[in-house]
């Protein structure tokens, strides 16, 4: 059996909550035996979803593999508390690190200290790109073979998704050309810099922001303030449900984020054949290809703008092969497959 312990999949807000969907429908297209853990459920307090957590774990012993998702301090500290019966029982306990925040925390004496404790309850740890084992290496004591790379992936939607043509297959000088940045609304998304962007571009090309968060008044605020009103909209949160749709509307991704893990909202724009204008920033450099978009040194609106014209220039291109890219490399069932022969080899790889 495996136990998934993790947020809400698809009605969870955060790339978590969408990168486990793909995973979730292969484990049980192939007759996996998979428990679901919601640590935290909606509204419900903490601690009351912590004790049904823990509840749903009493069964877990020898020959089970426990795989806890965590991102920040109370998340980890939440999964590291309820692996401890399983792991006394004689489960496998895997650690699937999700959040840039667990990176952060190691550039500090104390964070260093708690993460490795945390880890050391672990029989394997499993990162989301070659940056992610990197940064681990020279922070944590672990045995490298116990790291797994497995990088989120296409769920069912997004996989026919990626396979579908897009019906504007280039743009035209003139045409009016629709952006998207989809992301929680926070400082480090840099959010703002996609805002004013629209300054340096045509008044053809027109931004729409999806998502909710601390910025969100301040963002308003700001595109009242730059006199882009007529070029904004704000969509709010969109449900897993709608993504899709708010996908096909749009011709070029642009989120200058330097907060993302992994940035699933980059994979689900490039299966949607939207080119990807971004941050060259850690681990995004391993998610978005060059021919897929366009990655900037540092997220200024002019070095922005430029990117989004680059793209717009060379968009069948780049859509095409933003298509191609992620059904290579992002279909669920191979990086399944590759997660499951990791947990198998467990027992036999030294520690």
């Amino acid at each position: 059996m495996i136990y998934l312990v993790a947020t809400a999949i698809k009605h969870g807000k955060g790339g978590i909550s969408t990168a486990l969907s793909g995973v979730v429908e292969v484990l049980k297209k192939e007759h996996h035996d998979v428990q679901l853990v919601e640590s935290h459920q909606g509204n419900k307090s903490k601690w009351r979803s912590f004790r049904h957590a823990h509840k749903l774990l009493l069964s877990a012993r020898n020959g089970d593999v426990v795989w806890l998702h965590g991102a920040r301090w109370l998340s980890l500290l939440r999964k590291s508390l309820l692996a401890l019966g399983p792991k006394r029982r004689g489960a496998t306990v895997v650690l699937h690190l999700h959040g840039i925040e667990a990176i952060h925390y190691l550039q500090h004496p104390l964070g260093r200290w708690l993460m490795q404790r945390v880890v050391n309850r672990c029989d394997g740890l499993v990162v989301l790109t070659p940056w992610w084992k990197r940064e681990l290496g020279q922070y944590l004591t672990f045995p490298e073979a116990r790291i797994h790379i497995m990088p989120n992936t296409l769920d069912q939607g997004l996989m026919e998704l990626a396979k579908r043509p897009r019906t504007r297959s280039s743009i035209a000088l003139n045409e009016s050309v629709q952006m998207l940045c989809m992301t929680r609304l926070e400082e480090g998304k840099n959010v703002a810099a996609a805002i004013a962007t629209l300054q340096f571009l045509p008044r053809s090309y027109q931004l729409t922001i999806a998502g909710d968060g601390a910025e969100f008044e301040r963002l308003k605020l700001l595109t009242q303030q730059l006199n882009l009103s007529d070029r904004v909209a704000f969509l709010g949160w969109v449900p897993y449900s709608e993504k899709n749709d708010v996908l096909r509307q749009m011709d070029v991704f642009l989120l200058p984020s330097e907060l993302d893990s992994f940035g699933m909202g980059f994979l689900e724009a490039m299966a949607a054949g939207l080119p990807v204008i971004a941050v060259a920033y850690g681990p995004i450099n391993d998610v978005v290809p060059k021919c897929a978009g366009e990655l900037v040194a540092s997220p200024t609106p002019q070095l922005l703008a430029s990117a989004v014209t680059n793209v717009v220039c060379e968009h069948s291109e780049r859509s095409d092969y933003a298509k191609r890219y992620v059904l290579k490399h992002y279909r669920a069932d191979t990086v399944v497959q590759a997660f499951i022969e990791f947990v198998q080899q467990l027992d036999s790889t030294p520690e």
